[in-house]
């Protein structure tokens, strides 16, 4: 299947207009999208590469900003709060916004897809 990276809206769930035919984010599926502090978010997913923790944020859905590049994720020298503490790259995830805070929890951190994962790359944590 072809990865894409177009941006579509409506304002009714009926009549869509294409905003962006590529976004500057890398083409990927199976990526948290979500509104938060009136911004449109995209987080993680899945590319041709693999999974991916990088994170993205636009106000118009037709320019994005990077906001944090794929980063490889912690290793024991890493504690929470660090700049360079981050979840591992996921895909499946689910991410939202709640108490002023974006929120990833669980996901798949392996490249394959959710149906070829086995049950041991499924994640089980939450972070925000």
């Amino acid at each position: 299947s072809t990865l894409l990276r177009d941006v579509w809206s409506t304002s009714n769930g009926e009549d869509w207009t294409m905003v962006s035919t590529a976004a500057q984010w890398t083409a990927r599926k199976s990526f948290g999208a979500v509104s938060f502090n009136k911004k449109i978010w995209a987080v993680g997913g899945l590319s041709a590469a693999g999974a991916s923790n990088a994170v993205y944020s636009s106000l118009d859905g037709l320019s994005w900003s990077e906001v944090r590049a794929e980063t490889p994720h912690c290793t024991a020298a890493c504690s929470p709060g660090a700049d360079d503490y981050i979840w591992s790259p996921r895909h499946s995830m689910v991410v939202l916004g709640y108490v002023g805070k974006l929120w990833v929890i669980g996901g798949v951190s392996s490249g394959l897809s959710e149906e070829a994962a086995a049950d041991a790359a499924f994640n089980h944590d939450v972070w925000s």
